[in-house]
Parts: structure tokens; C-alpha cells; sequence
């Protein structure tokens, strides 16, 4: 399509050229592209004019994706002024600079207007040389780039930092060894604490146009209760809290900046250790909301609730503190490789709703990497655009516009879900395709989670999948996921079969197991090695892929482990496996309390019972 662009205001200019060539534009003479500002973001194509109306600089380039594709939109106004990103780059996964500036893009297209990094560590900082040290951390330079790009699509770069606890990464370095409370939790009231944050916020301050900075103190349930207590006594948290969160307060204007926090301590302290209340428990302490800082906003972050109701009456709780509040959801991201965006779809869509209601105007999607940020950002996109098109008063017509924004139907996007669709009960085993992945063929300490039919599952999803691994832009998050489909097809019960062979003495079914699945299950392992670090390698920086090639490949060793030993006891070279004589046991001991918890293992909990521990002796 070829577009005029005289008519677009010169702040515009640098995108369009940017984007041209990925919508398809070719700039000169042709349709005339027409900026209006306005209340209301719309587009009007018509023969020889496409009309975009904006109310911020974000919308026009929404706007000019639209017009690329051929979308018309009504005139609408977004039912949150604020709709953001968050991108956890602090889980070995720090996305690559020309691979953020995609989702810059597409986040722009949607029509999101800011995007958090989040970083406890990943970044540069002025007089920390440990600070991120090989941990593939974003250099100043890098930053400042980013955001001069953001700034060119009217996004919003936020700085995303931590000031209390979650620095646990920083414990390998004897120089911050002494600033420990406890094993994440910085020590309150030591002057080096306070020289590190003053370098953190000198930096950000720097480095990012935007003043807004979300400067963590979430989950320091331990505050004080380390070193801090040998060092000055019992002292009652919340002081403790209010302490610390009044020098970052400080530093933080010192620079200029304005903080938001993760609101969960303060509700934490004031509920006894729940963050979400129970129905009944309708009032804010008033002691509570006297500590919360003038012009602290605050960040509800909830990822777990699917009823608005449940929303409705923790937002207005957060409501009473007077704090402007931000509401965080969740793109489920964080249960390994495998995304779930149909959990994320349904829980924000009620989650939004309740913010309309609330007069909650400020919208964050987090996407979290726990356990080593295997899951690609872009495997959430469904998520992203689903929430947009909510926001933008567009969801019939969502569909169109996804397709249009990946080149592939949502319904084969959704198809990313698939390795985790295969409990009965599917609230409550949140990742099967990641613990039954570490499974130990010998222990399988996950087996009393099987259902069944799961193998069936699985052999049908590695059919489904085989089409989207061959093109497109999005082939590579499609071809790890075919082959985990593939390794768990014959994996998922392989340590329950194995068992019962070796029960049952029979070892031609053995044999049969050795020269079938155990091979399949290798081949596939490979290749989905292979793969997976093709996908990582492409987002993310090669720090932290480390981590993950190691698990895959001690997967690989104790594989050939258990087939040697399996194949020694069929050919009589020894008379029993002692790791087969253990009786299996539920792993879940009282269902009704732990089933719920499964999808926080990660590649140790389901791997082995036995326990590894570092230990770092500084003299």
C-alpha cells in the first residue's frame, strides 16, 4: 500500500519509516494519511484517505497498523487511560535490544501505552561492577536506545527495579554478602543498602525519560528476621518496612522520580500475612494506610481469581488507602515453556471489568519468568491482544486483528497451550508439561498425577502442531513445543510403565520399552534441545540459557542411566534395581491442600527428592 505522509505531524515520521516495511507501506505518493487529535481514537479508510483520530501518540500508530491492514474502528475511548507491559528480564531470559524494539512495535500496534522491564539486577549501574556481572544485563547505553525508540512510538519506558527483597541473585558476590538480611532481603538500615539504591535510582534517573518507577518491595515476608534481628532485636515489621520505604522515598526524589510499589506488604501486615483478604475483612487499617507515602501509587497485583466478585472487593480495598491504584494481571508465563493464555484471557477479562467498575485506570500485564524464563513474551501475545481489543471496545472484531498483527489465526495461536491441557482438573495441575518433562524414569515422584489419557492427548497435539512449525513469523515458539508434545507422548507415563515391568518381572515388555520409547523419548530430547535454544537464542541474550541446557541435558545423562541399567537387569547382569524396589507413594500427601500448589515445581522438586545445596565459604 502507498501512503502520503505530508499531512502526518514530523514527531510521527521516524515510525512510519520504521514500520513501514513490516505493514507493508511503501511512503510517496498514495492514500493520504490524515492525524487528527482527539478524544476518541478511530480509523476511516477510504479510496484516496485514510483518517486516524488519536488522544495519544500511541493511537496513531495503532492506527496507522489498522490502516495497513485495512481495519476500521469506530470511534472509542479506552475504557483504562493506562494500559502496560511488564517483561521480566531478571530470570535468565534479558530479551535482546532489537527483540524488545519488536514488541515495542507490536505492543504500539495494539495500542498499549507503556512497557515495564523488569529488572532486579539485568542492568548496568554506575559504581556496582557486580551488579548484573555476567548475567547478560542491559548496558546503559542499550537502555537509553530503547527508550529513545519506545519514545518514537508514544510508548512509555518504565524502569522496574527492586529495593528491598528478590536480590538474591547478588549473594554470589562477596561485596554485597554484608548488606543481607535474610537470602533475598536487603538489610534495612545499613548505609551500603542505601548507597546501592542511591546508584540504582542515579542510574534509571539517567537512563529513562519516563519519572514513573516501580520500585518493587513485594513478598519481604522475612524483613527482619535474619540479620537484622541478631543485629538489633525484635522489632515489629511494619516499622521496619515504613523505615526503609521512606529513604527509597527519599532517593527516589532526590532524582525526580515518582514511585509505584507492589502493594502486597502493606495488606500482608495488615491482614495477618494474607494478601487477599477473606469476604468479610472490608476495611483498610487506618494505621496501614497513614504509612503508605504521599503520592506512592500502589500495584495490586492478582493473578488467580476468576470471579469479578473477588476483584470488585480487593480493589476496593486498595480504593480506601486514597493511593492511586494500579491493577497487575497476569499472562501465565511463568509454569515453564508452555504459556496459558487461555487462563490469562479469561481471569483479565473479569479483572478489567472490575477495574471499569472501581475507576481503576491503569491496566499491567505481567509477564513473569519463574524458574528460568523458559516461556517466550511473544507466546503471549493472544493474551496481549486479547486484553487490548478489550480495553479498545473491539472484541468482535479481535480475531481480524490478531491475524493481522501475527499472520496466524488465534485459535492456531491458542494451540501454544496445548501441552498443558490435559489434567481433569485443570485449576488445580497448572503445568503438567513441565514437571512430567523432569520426571524421573526411575522415581517418577509425579506419577499419582496421571489421569490417563494424557498419552492419547499428547499423540493428537504433536499432529495438530506439525502444520505451524513449518512457516511463518511465529514457527520457532511453534517447533519446541511440537517436540515437547512428541518427548511426552511416550514420556508422561514412562516411569509408572517402567515400574510395572519391573514389578511384574517381565522383561520382554522391558525390552520392548528400551528399544521404543526410550529411544523415542531421546530423539525427541535432542530435538527439542535444539529448538528450545533456537527460540531462546533468537529473544533473549545467551546468558541464562546455561541453566536450562543443563537440565536438558542431565534429562539426556539420566536417561542413558536408567536404559543402561534397565538393559543390564533384562540381560541378567544384575538381579534387582534398588531405585525400582521403593514403593511409590502420592506425591501430592493431602490432595486438598497440595494439588492446587503443583505448577510452582520447578526442574529440582520434580526431578529428584534428594537435595542440593550451594554453600560459598567467604574467609
Amino acid at each position: 500500500m502507498k501512503i502520503d505522509i505530508s499531512a502526518t505531524e514530523e514527531r510521527f515520521r521516524n515510525g512510519i519509516r520504521e514500520t513501514a516495511e513490516e505493514l507493508g507501506l511503501e511512503i510517496g505518493e498514495g492514500i493520504k494519511l490524515i492525524a487528527v487529535k482527539n478524544d476518541r481514537f478511530y480509523v476511516k479508510c477510504e479510496e484516496d484517505r485514510a483518517e486516524i483520530g488519536y488522544s495519544r501518540d500511541v493511537e496513531f500508530f495503532k492506527g496507522l497498523f489498522s490502516v495497513s491492514k485495512g481495519l476500521n474502528y469506530a470511534p472509542v475511548k479506552r475504557c483504562v487511560k493506562e494500559l502496560g507491559v511488564m517483561l521480566d528480564c531478571s530470570r535468565n531470559a534479558v530479551m535482546r535490544p532489537q527483540v524488545v524494539k519488536k514488541l515495542i512495535r507490536k505492543l504500539a500496534y495494539m495500542g498499549y501505552t507503556y512497557l515495564e522491564l523488569y529488572t532486579e539486577d539485568t542492568y548496568e549501574v554506575d559504581g556496582e561492577p557486580y551488579f548484573g556481572y555476567m548475567r547478560g544485563r542491559y548496558t546503559k547505553a542499550e537502555l537509553k536506545e530503547l527508550d529513545t525508540y519506545a519514545c518514537g512510538f508514544g510508548v512509555e519506558l518504565v524502569p522496574c527495579i527492586q529495593t528491598l527483597a528478590h536480590l538474591d541473585a547478588l549473594l554470589l558476590w562477596k561485596d554485597y554478602m554484608q548488606i543481607f538480611d535474610t537470602d533475598d532481603i536487603l538489610m534495612v538500615g545499613e548505609p551500603r543498602t542505601y548507597e546501592l539504591i542511591d546508584h540504582i535510582f542515579k542510574t534509571v534517573s539517567e537512563t529513562f525519560t519516563s519519572r514513573n518507577v516501580n520500585i518493587g518491595m513485594d513478598e519481604a515476608h522475612l524483613v527482619g528476621l535474619g540479620k537484622y534481628l541478631d543485629k538489633h532485636g525484635y522489632r515489629n515489621r511494619f516499622d521496619i518496612l515504613k523505615e526503609h520505604l521512606e529513604k527509597v522515598c527519599e532517593i527516589a526524589k532526590k532524582y525526580g522520580m515518582k514511585p509505584a510499589m507492589w502493594s502486597d506488604m502493606f495488606f500482608r501486615l495488615a491482614f495477618q500475612g494474607a494478601y487477599y483478604p477473606k469476604a468479610g475483612e472490608e476495611v483498610m487499617p487506618a494505621e496501614v494506610v497513614a504509612c503508605i507515602p504521599k503520592g506512592m501509587k500502589l500495584i495490586y497485583w492478582d493473578y488467580y481469581h476468576d470471579d469479578e466478585n473477588d476483584y470488585d472487593r480487593l480493589m476496593k480495598l486498595h480504593n480506601q488507602t486514597g493511593a492511586e491504584t494500579i491493577y497487575a494481571g497476569g499472562a501465565w508465563s511463568w509454569t515453564g515453556i508452555t504459556p496459558r493464555n487461555a487462563v490469562s484471557v479469561r481471569r483479565m477479562d473479569v479483572a478489567v471489568n472490575a477495574c471499569v467498575k472501581n475507576h481503576i485506570d491503569n491496566v499491567l500485564i505481567t509477564v513473569w519468568g519463574n524458574d528460568g524464563g523458559e516461556c517466550s513474551c511473544f507466546s503471549m501475545l493472544p493474551t496481549f491482544c486479547s486484553v487490548a481489543e478489550k480495553v479498545y471496545a473491539n472484541r468482535k472484531s479481535m480475531a481480524d486483528v490478531f491475524y493481522a498483527l501475527t499472520g496466524t489465526k488465534f485459535s492456531d495461536f491458542m494451540k501454544l497451550d496445548y501441552a498443558n491441557e490435559v489434567a481433569d482438573n485443570m485449576s488445580g495441575i497448572e503445568n503438567p508439561s513441565k514437571y512430567m518433562l523432569y520426571n524421573d524414569f526411575f522415581y517418577g515422584l509425579l506419577d499419582s498425577t496421571i489421569c490417563g489419557r494424557e498419552v492419547g492427548l499428547y499423540k493428537k497435539y504433536v499432529r495438530n502442531l506439525k502444520p505451524l512449525t513449518q512457516s511463518g513469523e511465529y514457527a520457532y515458539l511453534f517447533r519446541p513445543q511440537y517436540y515437547l508434545c512428541k518427548i511426552l507422548a511416550f514420556k508422561f507415563d514412562i516411569a509408572t510403565r517402567t515400574k510395572t515391568v519391573y514389578d511384574n518381572k517381565d522383561k520382554e515388555a522391558a525390552k520392548r520399552i528400551l528399544t521404543y520409547d526410550y529411544k523415542n523419548i531421546a530423539k525427541s530430547l535432542k530435538n527439542f534441545k535444539h529448538e528450545f535454544e533456537a527460540q531462546w537464542l533468537h529473544d533473549n541474550k545467551p546468558f541464562g540459557w546455561e541453566v536450562l541446557q543443563g537440565r536438558i541435558d542431565t534429562m539426556l545423562g539420566r536417561l542413558q542411566y536408567c536404559s543402561d541399567k534397565l538393559l543390564k537387569w533384562v540381560q541378567g547382569g544384575i538381579d534387582s534395581i534398588e531405585e525400582l524396589e521403593e514403593d511409590k507413594l502420592d506425591y501430592r500427601c493431602y490432595e486438598s491442600e497440595v494439588k492446587k500448589h503443583l505448577y510452582l515445581l520447578g526442574f529440582e522438586k520434580a526431578f529428584t527428592a534428594s537435595k542440593l545445596s550451594l554453600f560459598v565459604h567467604r574467609t
